[in-house]
């Protein structure tokens, strides 16, 4: 139905409840970015998260209907996007704007579904702090030529705006190797 807000994900005929609150989300974004954890290690922490602990034993379907969840009933094109948003470093110019859209500090809610917090933040100015900052993102990761006015704002907030990554293990591997440190104790 046209603007209800899942509160379950359906799985082989089976309705099972999951958290929908904005935090969960976040918690589970967080987890992706841990770098002491396996892929099957996050997915099963956000599974778990999600499920409320109750993943449904059909664990493939189960894991397509959160990603679904988690991008908004929007498919996944399976391709791999620049990063533009930090939520931990860009938190607070984030709720900022998210407040000038939704007229009150949305922390302060018990509970806000992921969906209509995506639907706050589709609502930014695009004259907002956050908002250029995420497009200067875009356009630096996709090779866009900035604007002047852009490469201004850049220099005067490279630090808001890089977003510190670091490497993988894979990466780091690679490195050690061509140091000529290649692991193998000789």
């Amino acid at each position: 139905m046209i603007g209800t807000l899942p509160k379950a994900l359906n799985v082989d005929g089976i309705d099972y409840p999951i958290n929908t609150d904005f935090r969960a989300i976040f918690d589970i974004m967080s987890i992706y970015e841990a770098k002491d954890l396996s892929m099957l290690n996050k997915t099963m922490a956000m599974m778990e998260i999600l499920y409320r602990f109750n993943i449904p034993p059909n664990v493939t379907e189960a894991y397509k209907k959160a990603m679904w969840f988690i991008n908004a009933g929007i498919t996944d094109d399976g391709k791999m996007h620049p990063k533009t948003m930090d939520y931990e470093k860009d938190e607070q110019l984030l709720f900022s704007a998210i407040m000038q859209v939704a007229g009150r500090d949305i922390r302060a809610d018990e509970h806000c579904h992921w969906w209509t917090f995506l639907g706050y933040c589709n609502a930014i100015s695009p004259d907002s702090m956050i908002a250029n900052i995420v497009n200067i993102r875009r356009k630096m990761s996709t090779h866009q030529k900035l604007e002047v006015w852009e490469k201004k704002f850049y220099a005067t907030n490279k630090d808001r705006i890089d977003i510190k990554r670091e490497p993988s293990d894979i990466e780091k591997l690679l490195i050690e190797m061509a140091l000529g440190g290649g692991g193998d104790g000789g």
